[in-house]
């Protein structure tokens, strides 16, 4: 059985010399490799209409997870990470253009701020933003925390309905909703916890979910956004107090994506862009910890 992918794949990921190798080698024919990937993309077109029987479909690449972008090592290393990401999107749009197919990049929250007016730049003219599910009824005021949205929140237990039409026998409507706003909206937390507490079933013997299984499935995700270092909550507590990013800096981005990226802070849009910290985090965010940001 061939090994080759298998094998350059191991070499990308713990050989750095090959990488800085393979960097050099492709920095002066990118046109090339720019002319070869439109070439395969035209190729895998027509393989795909011919298998549709469909001469003119339309076909559509979705590029996911550029978002989480991220270098490993020190400051330097990871800034140059984000600082490759924003010149990628912004002084090298043409080359991510294919005329065979429409492509969709999730591209990495923070590039808007850094790079002015880059919808402009592509197709769609703007770069539209994902928030959380809409489970709060709008931005609170200063101070205060979130009121939850009926809607909202019977739109989550709709996602769990259209999945799994008999989830009434494993659930109370009550600890849907509970897990749906402990969710703070973000629908893979809100399917982790389902998936977690259903899995803690065997053990427990009896239907439906006891409250302490639901319970166990959020200090599970709780558990793993923790512990939260000292300058991490202070930035976050003064988030949670005024629902704007507080940036000190636009050099604090990268952080600040990190902490999305985490689901330490959450994006919501209700006519306007605001953000909270994770519901599993509030108590911990608001309680200990007195460094401020940047301390």
């Amino acid at each position: 059985m061939p090994t080759g992918w298998i094998e350059f794949k191991a070499a990308l990921q713990q050989n750095p010399t090959f990488k800085e190798q393979l960097q050099e080698k492709t920095r002066g024919v990118v046109e090339q490799l720019v002319k070869q990937a439109r070439d395969f993309a035209v190729e895998a077109v027509r393989y795909v209409r011919g298998q549709r029987v469909n001469p003119d479909g339309k076909i559509v690449l979705i590029v996911d997870s550029v978002e989480r972008l991220r270098g490993v090592g020190d400051t330097a290393d990871i800034r140059e990470v984000f600082k490759s990401a924003e010149t990628l999107f912004s002084s090298h749009a043409d080359k991510l253009r294919f005329t065979a197919l429409n492509v969709v990049y999730t591209v990495p929250p923070y590039l808007s701020a850094l790079a002015g007016a880059l919808g402009s730049v592509y197709a769609g003219g703007r770069i539209y933003v994902l928030p959380s599910v809409h489970i709060y009824e709008c931005c609170p005021a200063p101070g205060d925390e979130p009121a939850p949205y009926a809607d909202g929140l019977a739109k989550m237990r709709e996602v769990v309905e259209r999945r799994f039409s008999e989830w009434r026998e494993f659930f109370a409507e009550t600890q849907l909703a509970r897990l749906a706003q402990h969710s703070g909206g973000d629908l893979r937390d809100y399917l982790r916890m389902l998936r977690l507490a259903v899995a803690r079933l065997p053990q427990s013997g009896r239907l439906p979910v006891a409250d302490t299984l639901i319970t166990d499935a959020e200090d599970a995700v709780r558990g793993d956004m923790l512990p939260i270092a000292d300058n991490d909550r202070a930035w976050l507590r003064k988030i949670t107090a005024s629902h704007k990013p507080e940036l000190p800096t636009l050099d604090a981005l990268p952080d600040f994506a990190r902490l999305q990226e985490g689901k330490y802070l959450l994006h919501y849009r209700n006519g306007e862009d605001w953000y909270d910290v994770h519901p599993l985090l509030r108590a911990e965010v608001t309680s200990g910890g007195n460094e401020q940001p940047g301390s």
